[in-house]
C-alpha cells in the first residue's frame, strides 16, 4: 500500500474516533492543537458517526484512538460486521483524501478478548494508517516489530499532563503514616487484588483507599473482602469518581499507587504527576519515560515481592514532599501546547 508523505493542502480541521467526553485527555489535546490554528473534535455516534465522517469532505485528518471495541465486541459475528464497517469507513476516508493518523494507547485489549482478531485488526489499521502515534521512544520497535510497520511511519507523541483539569496539591507532612490511594477504573490487569495483599504486609499506621468502578461483582466482593479484613487502614469508594472528589482525593493522600500487571501508557500517572504525587509503579511499559526514582518508588514487575518492598520504601521515606515537588516539576514537560505543535506537524505531513 502505498502511503503519501505529506498532504496537499493545510489541515485546519480533525475529527476523533472514538471520542470520549467522560475523559478529559481528549480535551486537552484538542486545546493544545487549536493553539496551533486547528481544529479538533470528537465524531459521536459510534460507527455510524465515523461513517457519516468518512464520507464527508470536511475534515482533513481522522484521528484514531481506542481501536479494540469493534474485535471484543460481545457475540462473534457482531465483531466481524463491526470491524468490517470500521475497515469500510477508513477506505471511505482515504479515497476521500483524508490522512489517517492512530494513536497506539494498547497494543492489544487489557483483557485479552478475541486476541487473535484484535491483534489481525490492529495490523490492519497499522498499514491503513499515514501515521502511527506512540506515548514513548521506546515503543516505537516494540510496535513496529508487533505490528509489521517501519518505523519510520511511528512517531512518538507524548502523554499530556491534566494541568487545568487537576490542580497542584502542596505535599502533606505525614504524622503517623502514609497514606496511600489508587484510583481509576478496576480491572483485573490493574491489579487491585496485588495491591491489597501487598499492603496487608506493610507494618505501621498506613493508610490506603480504593477509589474506583469495578468492572465485575466478583472483583467487587474480593476487594470488599480484603477491606472487610483491615478496616482500620484500608477504605473503599467502588463507584465512578468524579473529577472534584478525585482533587479531595489527591489532595489526601501521600502518594498514588499503581500496581498494573499490564501498562503501556498511563494517564492515570500523568494525574498523579500533575497534582504532585509520587507513585509506586511497576518499571515497565513507558513509565520509566515519565518518571523516575526521584518521583516514584518503582520495582521490577517480574519479582513477587516488588510491590510489597516498594510500599515499605514509600511508607519509610523521609524524602516524600521533595518527591512530591519533583513529579509537579516533571508533570510541567508535558504540556499540551507543545504536543499541539507536534501534533499539528504530523497533521499536515511535515514529518
Amino acid at each position: 500500500m502505498n502511503l503519501p508523505k505529506h498532504v496537499d493542502k493545510v489541515v485546519i480541521s480533525v475529527r476523533h474516533y472514538p471520542f470520549s467526553s467522560s475523559n478529559p485527555y481528549q480535551q486537552l489535546m484538542f486545546k493544545g492543537v487549536s493553539a496551533h490554528g486547528l481544529q479538533a473534535t470528537g465524531i459521536d455516534n459510534g460507527l455510524r458517526g465515523l461513517m457519516a465522517e468518512a464520507r464527508s469532505g470536511d475534515a482533513g485528518v481522522l484521528h484514531l484512538h481506542w481501536i479494540h471495541g469493534a474485535a471484543t465486541f460481545e457475540k462473534p459475528w457482531g465483531a466481524l460486521i463491526r470491524l468490517s464497517v470500521f475497515h469500510a469507513a477508513i477506505l471511505l476516508a482515504r479515497i476521500r483524501r483524508k490522512r489517517i493518523v492512530w494513536t497506539v494507547h494498547n497494543l492489544v485489549h487489557h483483557e485479552r478478548k478475541r486476541d487473535w482478531l484484535d491483534r489481525w485488526n490492529a495490523k490492519l489499521v497499522a498499514r491503513e494508517a499515514h501515521a502511527i502515534l506512540v506515548h514513548g521512544k521506546s515503543a516505537i520497535p516494540l510496535v513496529a516489530n508487533q505490528l509489521g510497520v517501519r518505523k519510520e511511519k511511528i512517531h512518538t507523541v507524548y502523554h499530556g499532563n491534566y494541568a487545568g483539569v487537576v490542580r497542584p496539591q502542596p505535599p502533606r507532612a505525614p504524622l503517623k503514616g502514609v497514606r496511600f490511594l489508587f484510583f481509576g477504573m478496576i480491572r483485573p490487569y490493574k491489579g487491585v487484588e496485588d495491591l491489597l495483599a501487598a499492603f496487608r504486609q506493610t507494618a505501621g499506621p498506613h493508610e490506603l483507599h480504593i477509589a474506583g468502578n469495578p468492572n465485575f461483582d466478583e472483583l467487587q466482593q474480593t476487594i470488599d473482602n480484603y477491606a472487610a479484613q483491615d478496616p482500620e487502614r484500608v477504605t473503599t469508594e467502588l463507584e465512578f469518581v468524579a473529577d472534584e472528589r478525585l482533587q479531595e482525593l489527591l489532595r489526601w493522600c501521600d502518594v498514588v499507587v499503581l500496581p498494573y500487571r499490564d501498562i503501556f501508557t498511563s494517564g492515570s500517572l500523568l494525574m498523579a504527576m500533575t497534582a504532585g504525587r509520587p507513585v509506586v509503579a511497576p518499571r515497565a511499559g513507558l513509565i520509566p519515560e515519565y518518571i523516575d526514582d526521584r518521583a516514584a518508588f518503582l520495582y521490577d514487575p517480574n519479582d513477587p515481592q516488588g510491590l510489597e518492598r516498594a510500599l515499605a520504601q514509600a511508607a519509610q521515606s523521609s524524602q516524600l514532599q521533595a518527591m512530591a515537588h519533583r513529579a509537579a516539576e516533571r508533570a510541567q514537560d508535558f504540556d499540551w501546547t507543545s504536543i499541539g505543535a507536534r501534533l499539528a506537524e504530523i497533521y499536515n505531513g511535515r514529518m
